[in-house]
């Protein structure tokens, strides 16, 4: 028996070949693949076993990456040493909420880790790392493709299936096939695509493949003419928040990062010589660094403002470490002499500040906004001696909304203990104190934070169950501020036009209508939630007939006009037999 399966396996050369250059790797997908079929079967919802299978993720590139550099140094794959790393990660990951480990930043920094193992410790050979990197990034979109058009062939077989022969498969599918397609397959058809540490690149000096040939086309002549045109369209906005003294609001972060990676990404793109050729694709890559100096600058002036004013959060830290990533390569490639211009310096400096950022950024974040809530509590005027009044005064607004701010980031994270002990160390009696309480207790509900993004107000209770009673007929749900639409019911018909829904009878004539924008806008609400009372608008109630709105979502994103949904309930428009 053992020796057919060992022929069976024997004539699938790339499972066998991707098992014996990737064991650790392969094993540790096998083992995201059970553990995420166990967690979709038996409905787990316990945190921890998200971390860990981001840490099996981290891990298992981490390990890939170990191997190709062990590959490169012609070393033993030393696969003790690998068991061992991944069970740390793993184990590290299971506690990654207790010892604030951030584990997309870390994934982020052994993806970025990958393209450089080629050439670990050796000697710069810039084409090299050039075209393994470019056929690991290639084989990764073919996989993603594939994902993609495996999940919705799964999904069309299912549908097939039940409509033709009442056969339905969806849960085997949808709980087995497809996290074993997703969590192994893809992942192992994606490491069978990575070449050798020793494959030859003559051919990108003046024979490229067509895949080479067809990234070099994308970047000369349709990213680069973009970017460049983007380049001039900063740099005047720049002038502009000179000449103007003051930053927009959340703006330069939004408009220069996605700047910064995409056009470092095509001057990586235009390394090859095949594509120097070209006047345009040489124009950029002489200027581009130079270009983004100004746009790092902008980025690093905005996110220093930010966390002046706001704090640090998980994100602030991420775009400060965009920052210094951006300005860091851009002032090494344009001041530094060209034998020292290696593109590994490129990754390799992303990678080591996203693994910093993962270690680093979520337990600075939440020190840094502990000593924030401490700091403006005491400016805000609420404790008077040190100590706490029955009714808390706010003698402070703007170090109130900022204390407010920080106390609402501290309970978003969880960190109740945080929050009591620093409440303690102020003056405030906290035994028997939920830290839900604490906001009220400080006299700060009606206090909207102060915050560099839109403020948020919402009432969610779509997937509660409403009693119907005293009613006939229920419909919907519908929008509000729809354009222009009718619900038939019974001969009367309800009308959304923008901000009014309205009420007609049998021959058309309006019989009730209600603004629904004055509606909301006299709803009182926290900074953060709309407080309904009673969700129903009676609409009308004469002859028999009622007709009523029954609110089930209400929202409003900053100064923007709320929305929502509600459902149709009526009395009396059954049509009668």
């Amino acid at each position: 028996m053992s020796t057919s399966l060992k022929r069976w396996f024997g004539r699938i050369p790339d499972v066998s070949a991707v098992t014996t250059r990737f064991p650790v790797s392969v094993a540790l997908m096998g083992i995201f693949t059970a553990i995420l079929i166990a967690a979709i079967n038996q409905r787990w919802d316990e945190s921890r076993f998200a971390y860990l299978l981001g840490g099996i993720v981290l891990a298992a590139y981490l390990m890939v990456s170990f191997s190709l550099s062990r590959e490169t140094d012609q070393k033993s794959r030393a696969f003790p040493i690998q068991i061992g790393i991944s069970a740390l990660i793993c184990l590290a990951a299971w506690f990654a909420k207790d010892i604030y480990f951030f584990i997309p930043a870390a994934i982020a920094g052994a993806i970025l880790m990958l393209g450089n193992a080629v050439r670990h410790r050796r000697a710069r050979d810039d084409l090299h790392v050039w075209d393994f990197t470019h056929k690991l990034w290639t084989g990764a979109i073919f996989a993603t493709v594939g994902s993609f058009i495996f999940v919705m062939g799964m999904l069309a077989i299912t549908f097939a299936l039940k409509t033709l022969f009442s056969i339905d498969m969806s849960d085997l599918i949808e709980e087995f096939i497809i996290p074993i397609g997703l969590g192994f397959l893809a992942p192992l058809y994606w490491m069978s695509t990575l070449p050798s540490v020793d494959e030859p690149y003559a051919e990108l000096h003046d024979n490229p493949g067509f895949v080479s040939k067809a990234v070099a086309f994308l970047g000369t002549w349709l990213l680069t003419p973009l970017i460049l045109i983007y380049a001039l369209i900063l740099l005047a906005y720049g002038v502009k928040i000179l000449m103007a003294g003051s930053l927009p609001k959340g703006e330069i972060a939004q408009l220069t990062t996605p700047f910064l990676l995409i056009g470092t990404l095509n001057w990586l793109v235009l390394v090859p010589p095949f594509v120097q050729s070209r006047v345009l694709a040489r124009l950029f890559r002489k200027s581009w660094f130079w270009l983004s100096i100004p746009a790092a600058i902008m980025l690093g002036i905005g996110i220093f403002v930010r966390i002046a004013n706001y704090g640090l959060t998980i994100e602030r830290i991420i775009i400060l470490f965009i920052f210094i990533w951006a300005l860091g390569i851009a002032l090494w490639f344009s001041f530094m002499p060209e034998r020292r211009r290696d593109i590994r310096f490129i990754p390799g400096l992303a990678a080591m500040l996203a693994i910093v950022a993962s270690i680093l950024a979520p337990i600075s974040a939440v020190v840094n906004q502990d000593k924030r809530l401490g700091h403006y509590l005491k400016n805000s005027g609420i404790f008077v001696d040190g100590a706490l009044p029955q009714s808390p005064k706010i003698s402070n607004m703007n170090a109130a909304k900022n204390a407010k701010g920080a106390l609402n980031y501290l309970i978003r994270h969880n960190e109740d203990s945080r929050i009591l002990k620093r409440m303690k160390k102020l003056g405030m009696e906290t035994s028997g104190l939920e830290t839900s309480d604490i906001s009220d207790r400080l006299g700060l509900t009606g206090v909207i934070e102060n915050t560099e993004r839109p403020q948020i107000i919402n009432y969610n209770k779509r997937m509660e169950p409403f009693s119907v009673e005293g009613y006939e007929l229920i419909a919907g749900p519908y929008a509000m501020r729809a354009s222009k639409r009718e619900i038939e019911i019974g001969g009367y018909a309800v009308f959304i036009d923008q901000d009014i829904i309205e009420l007609r009878d049998q021959m058309g004539q309006a019989i009730a209508s209600i603004n629904i924008l004055e509606w909301a806008s006299k709803i009182q609400h926290t900074s953060t939630e709309f407080l309904i009372n009673d969700p129903v608008i009676i609409l009308h109630d004469e002859g028999g007939v009622k007709v009523a709105l029954h609110i089930v979502t209400l929202n409003k994103y900053g100064d923007d006009k709320p929305y929502g949904e509600f459902y149709v309930l009526s009395k009396g428009l059954t049509p009668k037999p």
